[in-house]
């Protein structure tokens, strides 16, 4: 399954120049100046919890879940992590719990663990509607890690107050990369 995902990014690469390809498309008429919209997306990342089938009001059936992303480092190439790291204050910790933050300024020689900072990471609402896909969707385990084809939607529904909205993918494929360890 991971070579099939390899072959599919090396085609997306193009002509083995290292960029990825341009967003700009031919029109049927040749303009190559014009934009065409696009909403795809491809993700990496470790499933966070049990999928859930649920029913909806007006009977279509919907698998949800969660799927958990490294932050990539942002274009000045520091990950905001890096950058928490440059602060005055560290974290002190004992038994795995923070004792308390002590600015580096005033520490004295103590015998405590400085924790670093934590990774950054995204965890993004995933949607999967046809019955294919859901029956495969359930039979994802918490830790797995998966690859996610789609696009980004925003989905609306009526809540008590008032109406209500929310942004997921909507998963169009999904390839299990490494199923999760099970503790035997």
């Amino acid at each position: 399954m991971g070579r099939e995902i390899k072959r599919k990014r090396e085609s997306n690469r193009g002509s083995g120049s290292g960029r990825a390809k341009s967003s700009r498309a031919a029109k049927p008429n040749g303009d190559r100046n014009e934009l065409i919209p696009m909403n795809h997306v491809e993700l990496v990342g470790r499933v966070s919890a049990a999928p859930i089938e649920r029913e909806l009001p007006s009977g279509d059936k919907v698998v949800e879940f969660r799927l958990v992303i490294a932050r990539q480092p942002s274009r000045s190439g520091r990950s905001q992590a890096t950058e928490a790291s440059k602060l005055k204050h560290s974290r002190i910790v004992e038994g795995g719990s923070v004792v308390s933050e002590v600015s580096k300024s005033s520490r004295r020689d103590v015998a405590v663990k400085v924790i670093a900072p934590r990774r950054e990471v995204d965890t993004l609402d995933v949607a999967v509607w046809g019955l294919r896909l859901r029956k495969k969707a359930l039979g994802m385990r918490t830790d797995d890690w998966v690859q996610i084809t789609g696009a980004v939607r925003r989905r609306f529904w009526q809540a008590p107050h008032g109406l209500a909205s929310r942004w997921q993918v909507e998963a169009y494929e999904i390839a299990l990369i490494r199923r999760a360890k099970t503790s035997e």
